[in-house]
């Protein structure tokens, strides 16, 4: 008998082959990021949240989309979460702070 434990499906070949057919909440999910929209999954614990979010990842990335995910309850402030996302997508600009300048001359250094 196959058992499942209770952690979030990920995005492997094997779990791939155990998550539950969502066929219309895929291809919405796929369109939303083809449309350039970001993707918010929403709902109790345990059901099936994160599972469904790598079954989005997988099938973009199997599409040749550029694909990132990152768990949002990891993060305390917004700053860090956007941080993360831009890492996660090889984007290590930044916006300066308010404190920074918004123009860096290359000879000058912050004492």
């Amino acid at each position: 008998m196959l058992q499942i434990s209770q952690r979030p499906l990920s995005g492997s070949d094997a779990d791939q082959r155990l998550f539950s057919d969502r066929r219309d909440e895929t291809q919405a999910a796929l369109r939303a990021l083809d449309l350039g929209f970001n993707v918010l999954a929403l709902g109790d614990p345990k059901s099936g949240r994160t599972s469904f979010l790598r079954h989005v990842e997988r099938a973009a990335a199997d599409g040749g989309r550029v694909t990132a995910f990152v768990d949002a309850q990891a993060y305390e402030t917004m700053i860090d979460l956007v941080r993360a996302l831009q890492a996660a997508l090889g984007d290590d600009r930044r916006r300066p702070s308010r404190h920074e300048p918004r123009y860096r001359d290359p000879n000058l250094h912050p004492l």
